[in-house]
């Protein structure tokens, strides 16, 4: 069982702005560099192929966290391959899970630092108690890490089930796990693989509580019928679940398809979300929300991008936001229903979300320009309002690009977002200490706007 730690974590909500919530300390420390056979670190390039090194990105929180229904505990995830519980109020870590390669090497002390692969999707908590995280195996490292999903008693960090119990599935996980309506069902759906040149599809799949699974997995394709796989998934009211993602063609290969909870059979699509002129243009559709009136589904919007692992780099066109009729898949209330870049945004276009009302909030992620050691901030991302009648009611510059940490929006009416100053280049060729990044502006804001 994972040591509870009760020591300070590094997430928290700091911007000129406002005060910090409480004062910010590092999680576990990754190494600068790793090779995997050694398991020894240096502050440069540690030798031998990039393959055959650590990620840069293992040591960023890059799942978006969930609150428990009492809101005194954050969970996230992290590039570490690690799940992470904070309380809320002091920021102290209440305890750390280590994901693996098999159930009989999780959270021990001798578990291979790159075991289990990074959790870059959210985190699905059900209830108070149980915690489910999808990890993502790193192209080239596969032989290192794994794709599997996990069961986690929330309280202690205890591991109750891993699918499968050894191994990996193909692909990886980067969309969050849903829930049915009725709380009995667990979705999980998995990227395809490689995500660059897809030829293994990502699969839908459906488990009970146990561990089980309801009914085979599903393969994933595209409109054109080519392989693809998930980036994001939502459950409707009626338990429909919406699939959204893409496949490894440059330009229109996003799309969206719903299924039938009883069995996962295809119940509409998958229908394509088409790009504007250009290229880069749209090959994945990084964010769904539905809208529910009167415990009904009245609309699915879907947001594109190009490349979603890279898209706070930015690109022109591709980046729109679509509106579909939940019962057939057909676009409605034109096409795009929202294109940001008619407003001034650039770039794909952030993850949707809505409120009681209707209203979609959404964004553009910006763009950065090329630079040395890392690439600055050229535009900023803007975030944007948007009436069901496609009226924008207010828009919003952030400093920054916004790659992973799309807005939610809180109970209390209020927006929140995270930004990036800086994507690296040559992480591996320069430690942080090197002069050359003293000239750079790495450090991130943490938003929180009101609908005014």
């Amino acid at each position: 069982m994972p040591a509870t730690r009760g020591r300070p974590s590094h997430i928290t909500a700091s911007t000129s702005a406002f005060a910090d919530t409480f004062t910010p300390a590092p999680l576990d420390p990754v190494p600068y560099c790793r090779d995997y056979a050694a398991g020894t670190g240096s502050p440069v390039q540690c030798g031998g192929s990039l393959t055959d090194e650590m990620s840069w990105w293992n040591g960023t929180v890059e799942g978006t966290p969930v609150l428990s229904p009492d809101e005194k505990v954050i969970y996230v995830g992290r590039g570490d391959g690690k799940v992470y519980a904070v309380e809320a109020a002091t920021g102290l870590m209440l305890w750390d899970f280590r994901t693996c390669n098999d159930v009989a090497d999780c959270d021990k002390p001798t578990t291979h630092p790159e075991a289990g692969g990074e959790v870059v999707a959210g985190l699905l908590l059900r209830g108070s108690t149980e915690l489910y995280v999808g990890t993502f195996a790193v192209e080239g490292a596969e032989k290192y890490e794994s794709t599997a999903l996990y069961k986690l008693d929330a309280a202690s960090g205890a591991l109750v089930w891993r699918y499968p119990g050894s191994g990996s599935l193909a692909g990886t996980f980067v969309a969050a796990p849903a829930l049915s309506p009725d709380g009995n069902t667990i979705y999980a759906a998995t990227m395809c693989g490689p995500a660059t040149d897809c030829k293994t599809p990502g699969y839908l799949y459906a488990f009970d509580p146990s561990g089980k699974l309801r009914w085979a997995p599903v393969p994933l394709a595209d409109a054109a019928k080519h392989v693809a796989g998930a980036w994001t998934l939502a459950v409707g009211s009626d338990g429909t679940v919406f699939v959204g993602g893409g496949g490894s063609s440059s330009c229109n290969s996003a799309f969206v398809a719903a299924y039938k909870p009883t069995d996962g059979a295809k119940k509409w699509g998958p229908v394509s979300l088409p790009s504007g002129l250009g290229i880069p243009c749209a090959n994945r559709a990084g964010g769904l929300a539905l809208r529910e009136v009167n415990g009904k589904t009245t609309r699915v919007y879907a947001s594109t991008n190009f490349t979603a692992e890279f898209a706070a780099v930015g690109s022109p066109s591709g980046g729109r936001i679509f509106a579909l009729d939940p019962a057939t898949g057909k676009q409605s209330w034109g096409s795009p229903y929202f294109d940001p870049s008619r407003s001034g945004g650039y770039g794909n276009a952030l993850y949707p979300t809505l409120d009681a009302n209707g209203v979609l909030y959404t964004g553009s992620s910006g763009a950065y320009a090329a630079g040395s050691p890392a690439y600055p901030v050229q535009r900023g991302a803007r975030v944007f309002a948007v009436s069901e009648a496609k009226k924008v009611l207010w828009s919003y510059d952030a400093k920054g690009v916004i790659g992973y940490s799309n807005p939610v929006l809180g109970g209390d009416g209020v927006l929140r977002f995270g930004d990036m100053r800086a994507r690296n280049v040559d992480p591996m060729l320069r430690p942080a200490s090197d002069p050359a990044w003293q000239s750079v502006d790495q450090t991130p804001a943490f938003y929180a706007i009101s609908g005014t």
